[in-house]
């Protein structure tokens, strides 16, 4: 077998595992060889677009498209990195072409919905969606896809109507034997029934979607008994400067987005979303198996930097909200000098239920046990507190029950922190054009409001074990 045929095959095996760092790598090396290969070049597109760098990824997609034209799913993924880019009407007449070449393809179905929606045209999505769902109704991907069009517009019952047959039938099926992704339909039915408050109802079903999840938790040991502070000493710091990289962490649904677009909405300021670029160094710099060098560390801050500065051309700041990267606040902060981090805070009850009612059971598996999900809590804040002790970084406590109660005062303390002067956009977050592609999509495309806080209480019968763990069980008390 020759080498381009190596990378290649190493190529389609990452990117269809969902290793896209991998991918990336391998298509790119592969491209070397043999630069006219179309899947290649859709390979490297859609891999760096999938890890928040579609202006990384725009290059190779348009390439793809030239060189193997009028192909679905390459035109979906270009029209998916226009989306990230906020190039919405491109991002339509890609979808369009893609369903030109291949009728009914719901991939660029979903998305061209979806498009509509991000830009405030719900009334348009359900007149392009319903249509093709009534004329399939069996098919969970439209069925899903009506009822998050149903959403907007406040057509819950529908919604309900349309996903409940489909719920059914998954019920029937052995849960061993259920497609991937078969779970989405109980968390889009869950959500509805939230919204017309049958919250015994929608916690059932929450129930039944989170069923046989993986319930997997990661101590705060891994990180605080890793990365002590003689093993940072023993690290180089980067010399190498750009946009201040800005890490927005915490636990998900505890406010992240919401902080993302408070900040990008500043002129000055740009976001990546949740970007895997940091978890993917942290990986390498582990199978390294030794200190890196100071040109190991440029090298990958560049890339990092690189990456931000796509996002944001004319921006000093860039936000990287991946919630996750609590774990990797210690080596971002040798990797980036001017570093700042923003710890999103929660009602700890507040956000377990949040998560449980949400799809993350792929890639955040604590998420389907509310027992899980609080030990997770409590790990992240004493992962937070280990690097206070540890690391002289700047980090600003961003509590969400305040920033909805009163918004300016903690919007003004939280960009007089990052350095930022004060912008009114920030406060008007939710007239930034800019497209989110998180849970949190419905929310942060409305002014700020305070009826998510005190969410859990709607659930409180149904809660003893999660409040048991968070040690809460006085639901007085607060985090």
């Amino acid at each position: 077998m020759s080498f381009p045929s190596q990378h290649h095959e190493h190529a389609v095996k990452a990117f269809q595992a969902g290793r896209y760092d991998q991918a990336a790598d391998a298509a790119a090396r592969a491209l070397k060889r043999t630069p006219t290969n179309a899947n290649q070049h859709y390979i490297l597109g859609a891999s760096r677009t999938h890890m928040s760098d579609a202006a990384g990824g725009l290059p190779s997609l348009l390439e793809a498209d030239r060189r193997s034209p009028n192909t679905p799913h390459i035109l979906s993924a270009l029209a998916n990195a226009y989306r990230l880019l906020d190039r919405t009407d491109e991002a339509l007449g890609a979808c369009e072409r893609s369903l030109a070449a291949q009728p009914g393809f719901e991939p660029a179905i979903s998305l061209k919905a979806t498009v509509l929606r991000s830009m405030g045209r719900a009334d348009e999505a359900m007149a392009y969606i319903e249509p093709l769902f009534r004329a399939n109704p069996d098919s969970p991907t439209l069925a899903c896809e009506f009822a998050n069009a149903c959403l907007p517009l406040k057509r819950y019952e529908d919604g309900v109507a349309a996903l409940q047959p489909i719920a059914q039938r998954v019920r029937e099926i052995d849960p061993r034997r259920r497609a991937p992704g078969a779970s989405t339909v109980f968390y889009r039915l869950a959500g509805l029934l939230d919204r017309l408050k049958r919250y015994d109802e929608a916690f059932a079903v929450a129930q039944e979607a989170n069923r046989g999840g993986p319930a997997r938790v990661t101590p705060a040991e891994h990180t605080t008994k890793a990365w002590t502070k003689a093993l940072l000493d023993q690290i180089p710091p980067a010399t190498k400067r750009g946009v201040t990289p800005v890490l927005v962490v915490g636990m998900p649904r505890s406010g992240t987005t919401l902080a993302e677009r408070i900040i990008a909405s500043h002129p000055d300021a740009g976001g990546v979303g949740e970007s895997p670029a940091l978890p993917h160094t942290a990986a390498a710099l582990g199978a390294l198996g030794r200190p890196p060098t100071e040109g190991w560390m440029n090298t990958h801050a560049q890339r990092y930097l690189a990456m931000l500065a796509r996002a944001a051309p004319t921006g000093t700041h860039v936000v990287d909200k991946l919630p996750g990267n609590y774990v990797n606040v210690g080596l971002a902060s040798k990797l980036f000098p001017d570093l700042r981090v923003v710890h999103a805070v929660r009602d700890p009850r507040d956000v377990c239920v949040s998560c449980y009612f949400q799809d993350f059971s792929l890639t955040l598996g604590y998420t389907t046990d509310l027992v899980a999900c609080a030990r997770q809590y409590r790990a992240q804040e004493e992962v937070m507190e280990h690097w206070r002790e540890v690391l002289d970084v700047p980090i600003f406590e961003l509590h969400y029950e305040s920033l909805v109660a009163d918004p300016e005062p903690t919007v003004r303390a939280l960009l007089e922190f990052l350095g930022l002067g004060w912008d009114d956009a920030c406060l008007a977050f939710h007239k930034n054009a800019g497209y989110v592609r998180t849970a949190s999509w419905d929310q942060v495309n409305k002014p700020l409001y305070a009826s998510s806080s005190g969410k859990w209480r709607r659930y409180e019968k149904h809660l003893g074990p999660l409040l048991d763990a968070l040690g809460m069980t006085d639901t007085e008390g607060t985090a």
